[in-house]
């Protein structure tokens, strides 16, 4: 679960490098994908990555939650648990790949 959220969060980080050369100081996934969508012109594109955080605003949630539960919890996930948050990541990952054009 760590590792994913951790490919979310330095994938966004390293997107952000590529399209404006800086990135917020941030672990929070959610505010790497705020900034991204500010500096995204194509209106179309914009409104892709809005729909996809706030259809997954919970999941997003998660993801940061496993950030801070691994460094500083002792809580435990499951096999299907790290199985969903890998595919959600996946999907996020496509997703801005798709908008940015990699």
């Amino acid at each position: 679960m760590f590792f994913a959220e951790q490919a979310a969060q330095f994938y966004l980080k390293a997107i952000l490098l590529k399209v404006i050369g800086d990135y917020p100081k941030t672990h929070y996934v959610r505010i790497l994908l705020s900034k991204l969508i500010e500096v995204i012109v194509d209106e179309k594109k914009k409104l892709k990555i809005i729909d996809f955080a706030k259809r997954n605003r919970a999941k997003l949630s998660e993801l940061e939650d496993v950030y801070i539960m691994a460094r500083y919890s002792t809580k435990s996930y499951g096999e299907d648990d790290a199985k969903e948050m890998i595919e959600f990541v996946e999907n996020l990952i496509q997703l801005i790949r798709e908008v940015i054009g990699e």
